[in-house]
């Protein structure tokens, strides 16, 4: 209906704000990486043979970054619940080219970023990326780099997303959701595709696939928890508030708010929980954690478990509910 519809709407305008985050964290460590000239030089000689206009830098993995594990880290990490890589894409010469996930997608399709790039291009953001293209007479690719799980641990389709950068190239991120993640580490392979489109008929002229790129990530172990409730009975517009559960991994803080339905709410009701804003104790917005989405679990209704996360060092010592009320739990 057209409840759910929004609140998924606003499920993945809160997935953009935090993808920008996750963007600018990995843009203060580009300096680092762009330093390990042994590690360019390899991935550049390796991609080169296979393909001689485009190369796909790799910034992460454990063998490939053996000798910076914190920007492994920040690279290729994991927690129980979701597996996030970043993967850099470039032109092997520095040669200007458009790059995109998706040449058929206007250029502004993903917010600030896109309307950032299309501004620096002199183009509309409404423009699609093959429009472009014919337009500034530049080469277009298009390109993908997701992180691929095995099967018995992934769930559901990889949330994917590009992030275009000042000097043209992209970051891509993937992050696949995990279940029975196991302990330890988690083996993964990268599927890398590039093709080159054609502006003029829109088809593709040369292609590259590479499914070979492996890694391990080491599975972020629980560093804290905590259970919070509020100070008495409280909760949004049919929904009772019983508990929230805080659990702290290297990626963030996930929060499990669980509520009872009063008996004229559906499921599709449920929904409009996505709207929800977690501030700290003077009513400002904590930062989203590095999970794309949140979560909304109807199937032991009529008790619902919300699920989402935010980016802190640490469990506060209480936290505020708003939608529009706000309930503050501790």
């Amino acid at each position: 209906g057209v409840n759910k519809i929004a609140a998924l709407k606003t499920k993945y305008d809160k997935a953009e704000v935090n993808v920008e985050r996750i963007c600018n964290m990995l843009e203060d460590h580009q300096v680092v990486l762009m330093k390990d000239v042994a590690l360019l030089d390899q991935m550049y000689e390796k991609n080169l043979l296979n393909y001689k206009e485009l190369t796909m830098y790799i910034y992460a993995g454990k063998e490939r970054l053996k000798h910076e594990r914190a920007v492994t880290l920040k690279e290729l990490m994991a927690d129980p619940q979701f597996a996030m890589s970043s993967i850099h894409i470039a032109t092997t010469d520095g040669a200007k080219a458009l790059l995109t996930g998706e040449p058929y997608d206007c250029i502004g399709a993903s917010g600030k970023n896109g309307d950032a790039m299309a501004a620096s291009l002199g183009v509309s953001p409404d423009m699609t990326w093959i429009e472009a293209a014919k337009q500034l007479n530049l080469p277009l690719y298009s390109v993908r780099a997701i992180l691929e799980i095995n099967g018995e641990y992934a769930v559901g389709d990889a949330m994917e997303y590009t992030m275009w950068n000042d000097d043209g190239s992209v970051t891509y991120l993937s992050q696949p959701s995990l279940i029975d993640a196991p302990t330890g580490e988690l083996p993964v392979a990268f599927f890398l595709r590039v093709a080159q489109i054609d502006p003029a008929t829109e088809d593709e002229t040369d292609k590259w696939i590479d499914r070979e790129q492996t890694a391990t990530v080491a599975i972020g172990e629980l560093l804290e928890e905590k259970t919070m409730s509020p100070a008495a009975h409280a909760g949004f517009a049919g929904f009772e508030l019983q508990e929230v559960q805080l659990q702290r991994y290297i990626t963030g803080v996930y929060l499990k708010a669980t509520f009872t339905a009063a008996a004229d709410m559906t499921e599709e009701d449920a929904y409009k929980l996505y709207e929800m804003k977690i501030c700290d104790q003077r009513g400002n917005p904590l930062p989203q954690g590095m999970s794309m989405t949140g979560s909304i679990d109807t199937s032991a209704w009529p008790q619902v478990v919300w699920t989402d996360m935010i980016g802190v060092e640490a469990i506060p010592e209480s936290i505020m509910l708003v939608l529009p009320q706000t309930i503050t739990v501790k």
